[in-house]
């Protein structure tokens, strides 16, 4: 069975006044080797915990988080990630929120579920070109 892997994250707020984030991003790594990826980070997280060289929040949280990590960690695993070794392929979508219909602002669901659907639609058409039987 040919499977794609996808994992999903964001970035930014739902506050849509001056004092939220600017922008909302919406990431998709897909992936038909998540070990590839995995296994490297995984080797990194276990040999930065015992050093107490990954930081404090790296060290009470247990995992990676970009915004919260020191500069020297998010090198490494920006390293990894960016290995062209490992297949993988990264999608965003990006929505500047000052510039979002009003309706967005109060109703955060159906933008959260609108960038969604067009994150995943350019996952969802590879699988289809390249013939995945499973998501």
């Amino acid at each position: 069975m040919k499977t794609l892997y996808l994992f999903i994250d964001e970035s930014g707020n739902f506050d849509f006044s001056p004092n939220g984030t600017k922008y909302f991003v919406l990431t998709v790594l897909s992936t038909i080797s998540p070990h590839d990826i995995g296994s490297p980070l995984l080797k990194l997280r276990y040999d930065l915990l015992p050093n107490y060289s990954c930081g404090p929040k790296m060290e009470e949280q247990g995992y990676f988080h970009a915004t919260e990590d020191m500069q020297a960690v998010r090198n490494n695993v920006f390293a990894i990630i960016s290995d062209e070794s490992h297949s993988i392929r990264v999608d965003s979508v990006v929505a500047q929120k000052n510039k979002a219909a009003t309706v967005f602002h109060k109703d955060q669901l159906h933008f959260f579920r609108t960038l969604g659907e067009t994150s995943l639609k350019y996952a969802f058409t590879r699988a289809d070109w390249h013939g995945y039987d499973h998501v």
